[in-house]
């Protein structure tokens, strides 16, 4: 029930309306209310949950209707509502009364806190008088805050939900806010210096900076008028902008100094406990020593031109420079620490050469982390770094050998920075596979640098209807773009975008003709798209492309002779009659078999060459279909389905079925072992051969910590792709490449769906009605119903394999119908069972491709960075795809605004071929409920087997959300809430068949050591000890390294699990798109590293045929017998050594 509040004051909060109806709630016990209060109004609507405590409500004002002892002073009154209550916000209020009410129920036996009386009181701001940006600094062997810049002025300090917000008028007109999220505080100290107390924060994260301005609080005019009529013209238009770093201070100083040190105008009535309570007692509050900060005697400016100047005196080669300056912009140490360590450079350059050098302090980079309050003075600053990297100098292979034999592979060796609204950050060098620009110009690696423009966490800055992020992307951004970016005594221009972005040159001449930006980036793009394996050149033939419908096309594909495939998948991975993406010359398309071509032929067409005046003929393979890929339900597919009333029952049991199969995992060690197998069957480690070989022996493997810890950990990933993506297996579907039928022989509304399944030599086809659709799916005709038919016998579509084939014929081609998808390399989900073929179908959506804007000019490299800034701050994909699950779970993906959502979804995703951004202003706004399936998952993860620490309280840092959730009744709601995280692993806890429900002895590696030392002889391994001993001590350094480059913190650490089994979990949910990319790389990286590891084996024991297998059971035995250089024990490389000599010796037993 809503009711209308009037006659308020214009200034007054909805939290001072609030408690002039606090004793009136509190008498009909109302919890499930809001008041919605905006500010400059006089007025207020007040909505009540609970119907019939919100009709006792009623019945009270009808009597009572004025309100007094208003905060403005004036007679208020308030009536019933003319207008209905919004739904959304009723389900919303009665969801949060259903919480409160559990999370009361949690906390009925908690302690409660000796504070509690004093909370209302610490929620008050505090008055500050200064803000300085420094950072801890090892002087006189003694840590002191050294301060950098330092801004004065009226402000406050206050909590803002799970942030802390610094606010210091600079001026008249303009305010700065520092905001500090909580998740990012390393360390928080107070001091009183002259009566005087100050606050220290310490951050692994540059904070978000804003200004706020307020052009009209100087106008005369406007101030006359506000000493005439008060109130009434008080109210004024405040900007608000994100900003690159402090006022009036050096562009260096917001990325490297990471403490904050707050002055405080008065003095502070127990300051430690207020701040550990707007903390939620997350941090313990240190006191440091009375002293003055620290002014350096030079500039932060100063130090870096000085450091600059002695490093090139020095004539470090770049692969050095770049790590040294990664020392201090990424805020591990200042620049006057750094040039303190240069001598110990020198000298280590000078024994061991410049690779290992380099490969050192990129070891350092990593491993320090900026001093805090908490840091002790032995061994911090620049003396410890040189102690540090002392102790790397054991922990190399051979370097210079190893980085020779890169360069014979497909690979490259490239640096990496990312660039943030405040700092540039540098990572690596990193091996990638090669493209073709990068296989033209090996010898000159160091010439390419890639870069990630982003925000402080390095996800994509984000848009906000609050704030502009104009300052960031038009000015820092577009100017780095344009200008280059100065590293390490190298300047990098811009090349091209999503791929490798910044080599010292540029040129567009080779391509005159193209007068638009959206002809040109795909064409540089194409230029370094990456590809599996190494080129290979072949002749080749084109013919017209002819097959045309109305406004619709047939998307192209590449037919190839039997034998080139052979020869094609011969070089890549052994595999015959496979459809390959690839890009030769010009041309980017699929490469699929046609038997009746004769000898060496690939016939291409017209519509897929892109762009001409290539001179290469050399093929590059970007994807291939060597097996069909599995189908898994999203939540955009299921709305689709439900509205095509599928019945809701039939997806939930599929997600039972799921989960059913997940806790199966648990049960045993033969389950656990193939679940294990099949999720880390792409993996160096060579885990799944060695546990089947363990399994064969009669080895328990739930006696050891680590292999639960994997288990666990590949459980939850799993579980939570479930729960927060709704991303459910089907098994009765699976997702293949799409292809035309060359032969003409399919029909309208039929296709030829063909893969291979498990281990079957044959491959099987599909005969019946299917469903068909691809994602993103948005709109309600994106899933259609096809029939899949066998070709002839004497047909060649029978020598394809894993694709589905789609008909030439009919008005229309099938593929543009599913989200507008073509064939020249999307993938397609073809559903054949039966439950989830819909009976009916919508028409699909009918867009007009809008034409890709004409500059007038050939295209400059001005132009292209200007396109590069449009695209990051008009991608609107996310926003549009949030919305469209709000409307679609109000009403249907058939609603007006789902419609509208769909298509302009469909500009969004055309952006960077057309240059068109989607239009704003069309995007319809969304309330600020939404239902209760995207709501953030709690901040935990698996730690040991499946032990789950206690959640961070979300409760004590909610604060102010940007969105409150209602319990959805539609399908997505019912399958979120049927599954229950906690309850899962509860379960596989208290249940005494699961492998998890008894402790683990931890003695299965003494064992396999037993029965490995019972078939070689302890003599013949142990002469092998010391080069066993230098293959775990790099082994170790290389996974900690791992562990530290690709965490989602620059200052904090991945688990080892997370690395074995190639997968960042995050804190919440399924992690994000970038943790899934980062995930991939990751486990590219430690696959490498594996492959030299072995290599490197294998080289130093050719000269004894068992050489090999001597040095891997010592390193067995090392793991079993000794503790680690490296100060931490890694179980993982138990796992590792035994599988190189377990296998092999079980085979030759048998």
């Amino acid at each position: 029930m809503e009711f209308f509040i009037r006659n308020l004051g214009r200034n007054t909060t909805k939290d001072q309306v609030q408690d002039v109806l606090a004793a009136t709630f509190q008498k009909f016990q109302i919890q499930g209310f809001d008041v919605n209060k905006t500010s400059g109004k006089p007025f207020a609507r007040l909505t009540i949950a609970d119907l019939p405590k919100a009709q006792k409500f009623f019945d009270h004002i009808t009597a009572n209707p004025i309100l007094s002892h208003t905060p403005s002073g004036t007679t208020a009154h308030i009536t019933m509502s003319k207008n209905a209550a919004n739904r959304q916000l009723i389900r919303v209020l009665q969801k949060e009364e259903k919480d409160r009410g559990t999370r009361k129920e949690r906390q009925a036996f908690a302690k409660p806190s000796e504070d509690a009386h004093l909370e209302g009181e610490y929620q008050k701001s505090l008055e500050l008088q200064a803000i300085e940006c420094g950072r801890w600094e090892s002087t006189n062997n003694m840590n002191q805050f050294t301060s950098y810049h330092i801004l004065h002025g009226n402000g406050w300090l206050a909590r803002d939900g799970r942030t802390l917000v610094a606010t210091i008028n600079t001026s008249a007109s303009k305010r700065h806010d520092v905001i500090i999220d909580f998740l990012n505080i390393i360390s928080i100290s107070t001091s009183s210096l002259c009566g005087k107390q100050t606050l220290t924060i310490s951050l692994t994260l540059a904070p978000k900076i804003f200004e706020h301005e307020r052009p009209d609080a100087i106008d005369p005019l406007n101030q006359q008028l506000q000493a005439l009529f008060g109130s009434i013209t008080k109210h004024t238009t405040v900007t608000r902008f994100r900003e690159p770093g402090l006022p009036s201070s050096p562009s260096l100083v917001a990325g490297t100094c990471l403490t904050f040190r707050l002055s405080f105008r008065h003095n502070v009535l127990n300051l430690e406990k207020r701040v550990r309570m707007w903390t939620a007692n997350q941090f313990s509050i240190g006191r440091t020593p009375e002293i003055a900060a620290v002014v350096p005697a030079k500039t932060l400016v100063d130090q870096v031109s000085e450091l600059n100047a002695v490093v090139k005196q020095r004539n470090f080669p770049f692969h050095c420079r770049f790590q040294i300056h990664a020392l201090w912009a990424n805020a591990s140490l200042s620049p006057r620490e750094v040039q303190h360590m240069l001598p110990s450079v020198e000298s280590m350059r000078a024994r061991l050469g410049e690779v290992s050098t380099a490969k050192i302090l990129q070891r350092l980079v990593l491993q320090l982390v900026p001093m805090d309050a908490s840091t002790g003075s032995y061994n911090s600053g620049s003396e410890g770094a040189i102690e540090a990297m002392k102790q790397q100098e054991g922990f190399l292979l051979h370097t210079e050998e190893q980085a020779e034999r890169t360069r014979t592979r497909d690979e490259v060796s490239i640096h990496r920075a990312t660039v943030t609204p405040t700092g540039i950050y540098l990572y690596g060098p990193e091996n990638i596979a090669a493209n073709r620009i990068l296989r033209q110009y090996r010898a000159h690696q160091d010439c390419f640098l890639r870069v990630l423009f982003a925000d402080e966490n390095e996800e994509r800055v984000e848009f906000d209807r609050n704030f502009s992020n104009e300052r960031v992307f038009r000015g820092r951004f577009l100017s780095m773009l344009r200008n280059g970016i100065d590293l390490a005594g190298e300047h990098f221009d811009f090349l091209v975008s999503d791929a490798l972005p910044n080599v010292p040159h540029v040129s567009v001449k080779r391509f005159p003709r193209l007068r638009g930006l959206s002809e040109l980036m795909p064409v540089l793009f194409r230029l370094y798209v990456t590809s599996k394996l190494d080129s290979i050149s072949l002749p080749m033939a084109a013919v017209p492309y002819l097959s045309k419908r109305g406004n619709y096309y047939i998307s192209p594909r590449r037919t190839t002779s039997r034998r080139h495939t052979r020869y094609a998948t011969k070089v890549g991975n052994g595999l015959e009659d496979i459809n390959s993406i690839l890009t030769v010359a010009g041309a980017k398309g699929m490469l699929t078999l046609d038997s009746r071509l004769l000898g060496y032929q690939i016939r291409l067409r017209d519509s897929m060459v892109k762009f001409t005046g290539s001179p290469s003929n050399e093929i590059e393979i970007c994807g291939m279909n060597a097996r069909p890929l599995p189908f898994k339900l999203n939540r955009q597919i299921i709305k689709i389905l439900e509205d095509l009333d599928i019945s809701p029952e039939v997806m939930e049991e599929l997600q039972e079925r799921a989960v059913q199969r997940l806790r199966g995992s648990a049960k045993s060690a033969i389950s656990a072992i193939e679940f294990v197998s099949h999720h880390l069957s792409n993996s160096s480690s060579g885990l799944p051969k060695l546990l089947r070989c363990l399994k064969d022996i009669g080895l328990q493997l739930n006696e050891d910590d680590f292999f639960r810890e994997i288990l666990g950990a590949l459980l939850q990933i799993q579980l939570r792709e479930i729960k927060y993506r709704s991303r459910i297996p089907v098994p009765s579907a699976v997702t293949l490449y799409g292809i035309s039928d060359e032969t003409g022989w399919l029909g309208e509304g039929q296709i030829f769906v063909t893969f291979v399944s498990g281990d079957s030599e044959g491959h099987l086809y599909l005969n019946g009605k299917v469903a068909v659709t691809r994602s993103p799916a948005l709109h309600p005709g994106d899933v259609q119903v096809v029939q899949a038919v066998a070709p002839p016998e004497n047909s060649c579509l029978w020598e394809l394999r894993n694709c589905v084939v789609f008909s030439q014929k009919g008005t229309r081609d099938l593929p543009s119908m599913l989200s507008g998808g073509d064939l020249d390399g999307d993938l397609y989900n073809v559903i054949y069972d039966e439950n989830l073929i819909p009976k009916k179908t919508d028409l699909p959506a009918a867009y007009t491709p809008p034409s890709p804007v004409d500059i007038g000019r050939p295209v400059t490299s001005n132009d292209m960075t200007e396109f590069f800034i449009d695209f990051m701050q008009n991608d609107q994909l996310g926003r549009i795809a949030n919305a469209h699950q709000v409307f679609a779970d109000e009403s249907s993906a058939r609603s007006p605004e789902c419609l509208l959502l769909a298509e302009l979804h469909s500009t969004a995703v055309d952006f960077s071929k057309s240059g068109i951004p989607v239009d704003v202003q069309r995007i319809p706004k969304t309330s600020p409920y939404r239902p209760d399936f995207m709501a953030p998952s709690p901040s935990t993860k698996v730690e040991k087997g499946i032990d789950r620490p206690a959640t961070r309280s979300s409760a004590a840092l909610s604060g102010t959300q940007r969105y409150r959730y209602f319990t959805s009744d539609r399908v997505l709601g019912r399958l979120y809430r049927a599954l229950d995280e906690d309850a899962f692993f509860r379960e596989l806890e208290e249940d005494t068949t699961s492998i998890f429900s008894l402790g683990a002895p931890n003695t299965l590696f003494e064992e396999i050591l037993e029965w490995v030392e019972k078939r070689i002889r302890p003599d013949r391994f142990e002469v092998y000890l010391e080069l066993a001993t230098k293959v775990r001590d790099y082994y170790e350094s290389n996974m900690l390294e791992i562990m530290a480059l690709y965490a989602t913190n620059r200052t904090t650490q991945l688990t080892e699990k997370e690395v074995f089994i190639g997968n960042i979990m995050g804190m919440s949910g399924s992690g994000s798109r970038y943790q899934r990319e980062q995930s991939d790389y990751m486990k590219s990286r430690f696959d490498r590293d594996l492959r030299d590891i072995k290599q490197w084996m294998e080289e130093q024991t050719e000269a004894e045929a068992d050489g090999f297998l001597c040095l891997a059971a010592a390193c067995l035995r090392l793991f079993v017998k000794q503790t680690s250089n490296v100060g931490v024990r890694l179980a993982s490389f138990g796992w590792f050594a035994a599988g190189l000599c377990v296998p092999q010796l079980f085979s030759e037993s048998e």
